[in-house]
């Protein structure tokens, strides 16, 4: 664990900008079905924290300040009362050298003692990379019924769901 004023994990959570949020492009007749895809993808989430937060105490949840998976993750501290680091990306400033700029400014500053990932693109696959490359454990979500996932989420290029160790 990292020196930390507080005990517990920091936790940096990263994942699709569509993550549990709602499309308005869905057609009227399968908004229902979007209603269950996004209150599954968020309830894996605060689940997944949950369990963090049960089995060792979560101190800080480090997140991008982006839609999607960050501000669920920035909601989920509130809720709690855990101590929340947003770290948002400089578009304007760096360009498309942003997103890569924040994910090495999240791990050297931030220092998360795990990455918790939802399915993203090209930006969580980064943050995987460099998460696993520093030694930092990493637990990917995977939402059941996730063959209903967004069209934009299915392209993430982070690989399979890291399975869980047995019982």
């Amino acid at each position: 664990m990292t020196d930390s004023t507080k005990a517990g994990l920091r936790v940096l959570v990263c994942g699709g900008r569509t993550y549990g949020e709602a499309d308005a492009t869905t057609p009227m007749h399968l908004r229902g079905q979007e209603r269950v895809r996004l209150w599954r993808q968020i309830s894996a989430l605060n689940e997944t924290l949950d369990r963090l937060h049960a089995e060792h105490g979560i101190a800080c949840i480090i997140q991008g300040g982006a839609k999607g998976a960050d501000r669920h993750a920035k909601q989920w501290a509130a809720s709690r009362r855990v101590e929340m680091a947003e770290f948002p990306a400089d578009w304007n400033g760096q360009g498309k050298a942003a997103g890569p700029n924040r994910n090495a400014r999240m791990l050297a500053e931030g220092r998360p003692d795990v990455v918790v990932t939802c399915p993203g693109g090209r930006g969580t696959a980064d943050m995987v990379r460099r998460a696993k490359a520093a030694g930092i454990p990493v637990t990917r979500i995977q939402p059941q019924g996730d063959a209903n996932a967004h069209p934009r989420d299915r392209r993430s290029a982070s690989g399979p769901r890291t399975p869980a160790p047995p019982a």
